[in-house]
């Protein structure tokens, strides 16, 4: 029996889709699941303080 290029394409998309929805799914479970027990990085709050020593125009200083 042959099967039209529409026809395999369509199966083989929804398998794509099935696919594509399980590891999403277990991915957001394993994003609540899961518990960052690295918490040495975040950097955000030392952003600031560590451009402060930046020059702002090189052009004015002779």
């Amino acid at each position: 029996m042959t099967t039209t290029f529409k026809t395999r394409f369509w199966r083989i998309s929804k398998w794509f889709a099935g696919l594509f929805v399980l590891l999403f799914v277990f991915r957001l479970i394993y994003g609540y699941v899961a518990t960052d027990t690295n918490t040495g990085s975040d950097f955000s709050d030392n952003f600031f303080s560590s451009i402060d020593n930046l020059r702002k125009n090189y052009a004015s200083e002779k």
